[in-house]
């Protein structure tokens, strides 16, 4: 059930989980000038694609935190590098 529909956010008070009581969807400034009933059917094919789901939530792709552990090294060893250079010199 859709509670209340304005030029920027779109209420969701019935999300049809066990989860979420409701979900609050901003909008999209470039969509904001679409009908109502359109946002409205948006709203409810977005809940049902996500929400009904079982309220899980997804799992990141396999190897990502090994990814962000890597990124995270990268980063901070460049630093060290940097740091290292400007006391050096």
């Amino acid at each position: 059930m859709l509670k209340g529909v304005s030029k920027q956010i779109v209420e969701i008070v019935n999300t049809e989980n066990e989860y979420f009581e409701k979900a609050i969807l901003f909008i999209n400034p470039e969509k904001a000038g679409m009908e109502e009933n359109q946002l409205r059917e948006q709203a409810g094919r977005f809940v049902g694609e996500h929400a009904r789901k079982g309220g899980k939530p997804s799992q990141p792709p396999h190897g990502t935190a090994w990814k962000n552990v890597l990124k995270i090294g990268c980063g901070a060893l460049g630093g060290g590098l940097v740091s290292a250079f400007i006391l050096l010199h």
